[in-house]
């Protein structure tokens, strides 16, 4: 199983008999019998002959005799390559994982996830414009509900430094804190006060640290950026009763 690039004349010569000796559509076949056997064998063959495939539309007629025998194999290989690309980035292997996911996105539509993981992998690679740009069309085909892609995105329009990239990133952040139970919560509302502070909106970083620790009364680092930040904006009541809550809890 992988997606690392191999160039040799007789290996791909090889791979157009495979294909030509239908090879490809038995293993698209194991891996639509749900068996977590053939789907393995699968997963390693998959990958070897679509990678990087000289000639992309006679691939396409090796996939099936009717429009939707061929869709349904583009959305099998699709699954596949999304799930061997997966393996490579939990391994950190981040060229081999860029390469599955983008051979990936050749096979049918374009897919909230395959661009979600491109995203990430593309940020780990240094390749910030793109990833940005992975997250925001991941984000848009969700219609505005993959709030990971969401959350990503912000985290990388805080790196510019800009005032209209700040400012959305506080737009996303602020739909965020909507989600209540997002794992990242914690995350999501520091973050947010962070992007505030930067443009010195601190009424409204008040504002949702106080939601923040209405939320998690028990969070100490929430409990101090209510009492630093109401200290800013004058509020010294509110901030001697969150200072004085943390001493509380540390005694």
């Amino acid at each position: 199983m992988s997606c690392r690039r191999f160039h040799h004349p007789l290996f791909l010569e090889l791979k157009r008999l495979l294909i030509e000796k239908k090879v490809l559509k038995f293993a698209l076949r194991l891996w639509l019998t749900g068996s977590n056997v053939y789907k393995q064998t699968a997963f390693q063959i998959v990958p070897m002959l679509i990678n990087e495939y000289p000639d992309l539309n006679e691939l396409s007629r090796s996939l099936g005799d009717t429009d939707d025998e061929k869709s349904i194999s583009e959305r099998t290989i699709e699954e596949i390559l999304l799930h061997v690309g997966q393996t490579h980035y939990m391994r950190n292997e981040n060229e081999a994982a860029l390469k599955c996911f983008e051979e990936s996105l050749k096979f049918g539509s374009p897919n909230i996830l395959v661009l979600y993981f491109l995203g990430l992998v593309n940020k780990e690679l240094g390749h910030i414009d793109t990833a940005e740009n992975n997250f925001s069309l991941s984000l848009d085909l969700s219609n505005g509900q993959f709030s990971d892609a969401r959350l990503e995105l912000s985290n990388l329009l805080l790196r510019h430094k800009k005032l209209d990239d700040y400012e959305e990133a506080i737009q996303h952040l602020i739909f965020l804190t909507n989600e209540k139970q997002h794992p990242k919560i914690n995350e999501i509302y520091f973050r947010l006060l962070f992007a505030l502070e930067e443009m010195k909106q601190y009424e409204l970083a008040l504002k949702y640290m106080k939601k923040f620790t209405k939320m998690k009364p028990n969070n100490i680092q929430g409990l101090f950026e209510v009492g630093r930040i109401a200290n800013l904006v004058g509020e010294f009541k509110l901030s001697n009763i969150s200072i004085g809550s943390i001493l509380l809890w540390l005694e």
